[in-house]
């Protein structure tokens, strides 16, 4: 009974749904490294392996434990098999189910095997200009570089407006 109990316990306790917006923000990182470190808590991190780029996010959901996922995109991949699926989070691996019997489980990478963010902040110097843009106008800018081949995006200032573009600035 008391091994029942604990199982239970340990299961419902590691046991979790990431929201819309934690897949989103997951899938976005997937382009910057195709590894994460996921650690205890409510924040993501991640880092380009040439460690060029760095993204942090803060998530609504709590992480119950430290694991590593080699490659995100199949991680999101299975997840989108399921609807409004379920995580459970064992010692080796992870568990994605929906109640309906389909279950999937996802062995953890070893930490040593990926690139991950630092666990120190990153201490940036105060920006010399702030812009904000709406997701309508980057994600335009975004498909437009996609079309064109175009590697960048640029923000120009003409006019008293910032301008974000598509470019390539080796030509």
């Amino acid at each position: 009974f008391n091994i029942i109990r604990y199982i239970l316990t340990y299961t419902m306790e590691n046991m979790m749904k990431l929201s819309k917006e934690t897949t989103e923000v997951l899938k976005n990182f997937s382009t910057i490294n195709m590894s994460i470190l996921f650690k205890v808590g409510q924040q993501l991190k991640t880092v380009s392996p040439q460690k060029t780029v760095m993204a942090i996010a803060n998530i609504s959901e709590t992480l119950p434990l430290e694991f590593a996922v080699y490659d995100l995109n199949k991680f999101l991949g299975t997840l989108s098999m399921f609807e409004d699926p379920d995580l459970s989070f064992g010692e080796k691996q992870v568990r994605i189910s929906n109640g309906t019997g389909a279950v999937a489980s996802l062995t953890y990478a070893s930490k040593e095997a990926i690139v991950s963010a630092p666990d120190k902040d990153v201490t940036l110097p105060s920006a010399e200009i702030n812009v904000s843009l709406e997701e309508k106008a980057l994600t335009s800018a975004l498909r437009a570089a996609g079309v064109m081949g175009l590697p960048e995006l640029c923000f120009v200032g003409r006019d008293g407006q910032t301008l974000v573009t598509a470019c390539d600035t080796n030509n």
